[in-house]
């Protein structure tokens, strides 16, 4: 997968990485794959390990934030769900603070479990 998010500084938000964010009291981290921008705006989707579709608002991006947005991350598509030109968009899980941090692609698996 190689969607891309452009930014101002040039470290666009590309490839894959690691996405952290507070759940309840608990410190999530997810891998995650950029899938690319929505609609030329600063957000990126972001495809889990588990199969669920996130937006995420990338911080220092070209493209204008997505106004009715409010949250810097939510989970948009569970794993199972589908998604069509007529389906309502729900935002199943929404997150103020959140990061996605992105990693060396030459990482192994065991290197990226220990980032």
């Amino acid at each position: 997968m190689d969607g891309q998010v452009d930014c101002h500084d040039l470290l666009h938000c590309t490839g894959e990485g690691v996405l952290r964010f507070q759940r309840d009291s608990s410190e999530i981290s997810i891998h995650a794959y950029v899938l690319g921008a929505l609609c030329g705006r600063g957000v990126a989707m972001l495809l889990d390990e588990f199969g669920n579709v996130w937006l995420y608002h990338v911080p220092n991006a070209v493209g204008r934030r997505l106004e009715n947005m409010r949250c810097r991350l939510a989970m948009v598509l569970r794993v199972g769900e589908e998604a069509n030109v007529e389906k309502d968009l729900i935002l199943h899980e929404t997150y103020k603070d959140a990061e996605f941090d992105l990693v060396d692609p030459d990482l192994t698996l065991e290197e990226l479990m220990t980032w």
